[in-house]
């Protein structure tokens, strides 16, 4: 009996008690990231609690035609604490990083993920990237190699398939109890079957009553889906007929859906769209972009969805100043001067150092629009953390178009317009 349990017993000790451990790079899978915008991801290892690393050497290679790499860095941040760089190289010729970093002494497990290192890149144009990893090694706090590591490739996609989008509405005869349509359009999509999306807003201003999904043609979306009326959201979810091989196919704008509205009171709210989906016939998510909207009936202003960041990280290494964006329509029938101030808040909702950020005055003539912007200083910032912006907008109208002797109005005419986050790397 012994000499049979034996082979076993042996074969069980031989079977590691945790997994070796595996080096990951993301996926990506953004039609907003266009040529000339630029983005930070995280390389990160997990499933290791023994042993301890105490370094770690990797590649990746990516497609330099899309992505230009610009910077990498280690991550200092305990437990990790790569305090010693060894190598980290980009050679955009061949589209390879290198990377190479060490603790200056003990290690760290990945239990859960531990991020190993930052890299930014630029894009170049659109298409699609492989984030392939390969060459790794990690060493224990002996310097022996851990074996059994392994990786999960990521991949980067921007290829515009689709657009989904809301308008911006600004009518001062809009007042409370009036009703209106919205309607969500999508364009630039081949073959598109189904549609589902969030629709956000301040019910203080407008609620949502009835929808529909569009069934004539050429839209002809007839099969509705579990969909809903919240306190402050639409939820919609509706598709062509099951069996509908052709789609839709548009390179002009077309209602998918329609939403009506009560007004409620007098303001400003975005139309936010968010969870959005978009499916071809071969049941295929398409890679899009989202335009969001705005609804007004006060008068003076309204401040469109045009903030030049929404819900990204920076890195404070490659971005040093953030330019926050704001986009003014006068729709009085005065010179309106307004201005823009920007409370950038932390988690806890205090006020960061810096903050707030005030533009200058511009004026806007009636029926006409500006930006306005700002640059907030990331450097006193603390890193790996998230940040809120509240764009609140300041205006002083003149009747008349008269602007002689200084503002006339109320500088007080303070309009909260959007809220937006983004989150300090290093």
């Amino acid at each position: 009996m012994l000499a049979m349990l034996v082979p076993t017993l042996l074969a069980f000790m031989s079977v590691p008690a945790f997994a070796a451990g595996t080096v990951v790079a993301p996926t990506i899978v953004d039609a907003n990231l266009g040529p000339g915008s630029s983005f930070t991801f995280d390389v990160f290892v997990k499933d290791l609690a023994t042993p301890l690393i105490n370094s770690v050497e990797f590649k990746m290679s990516y497609n330099k035609a899309v992505l230009t790499a610009t910077n990498i860095q280690r991550n200092l941040v305990a437990p990790v604490a790569l305090a010693v760089s060894l190598y980290q190289t980009i050679d955009d010729t061949t589209g390879t990083i290198t990377f190479g970093a060490k603790r200056t002494s003990g290690g760290f497990n990945a239990t859960y993920a531990q991020i190993l290192a930052l890299i930014t890149f630029t894009v170049d144009s659109r298409g699609t990237s492989p984030f392939n990893l390969y060459d790794i090694v990690l060493k224990d706090t002996a310097g022996n190699v851990i074996a059994g590591v392994t990786d999960t490739d990521g991949t980067f996609d921007n290829r515009l398939e689709g657009i989904i989008s809301v308008t911006h509405i600004v009518d001062t005869s809009m007042i409370a109890g009036s009703y209106f349509d919205l309607y969500v359009d999508v364009d630039d999509v081949t073959k598109l079957w189904g549609v589902s999306f969030i629709l956000k807003y301040d019910p203080n201003v407008i609620q949502a009553i009835d929808y529909a999904a569009i069934t004539t043609l050429p839209q002809r979306f007839v099969q509705m889906f579990p969909s809903e009326i919240g306190s402050d959201y639409v939820a919609m979810a509706f598709s062509r007929a099951f069996g509908d091989n052709v789609g839709l196919t548009t390179t002009v704008p077309l209602h998918a859906a329609r939403i009506g509205f009560n007004v409620v009171g007098s303001g400003v709210t975005t139309l936010d769209l968010q969870t959005t989906v978009l499916t071809n016939v071969q049941a295929k998510k398409l890679v899009h972009v989202v335009t969001d909207g705005s609804f007004c009936n006060e008068l003076d202003i309204a401040v469109a969805m045009d903030t030049g960041f929404v819900d990204h990280r920076v890195s404070k290494a490659t971005t040093p100043k953030l330019e926050l964006v704001g986009q003014v329509k006068n729709v009085g029938t005065g010179i309106t001067r307004a201005r823009i101030v920007f409370t950038v808040l932390d988690a806890d909702g205090l006020p960061v150092l810096g903050s707030p950020v005030v533009s200058d005055y511009v004026d806007v003539l009636p029926g006409g629009s500006t930006r306005i912007s700002g640059s907030l200083n990331l450097d006193p910032l603390p890193a790996d953390a998230e940040y809120t912006v509240i764009y609140t907008v300041q205006y002083v109208s003149a009747p008349d178009g008269e602007l002689a002797g200084g503002y006339k109005g109320n500088v007080g005419a303070n309009r909260t317009s959007m809220v937006k986050s983004f989150v300090v790397e290093p």
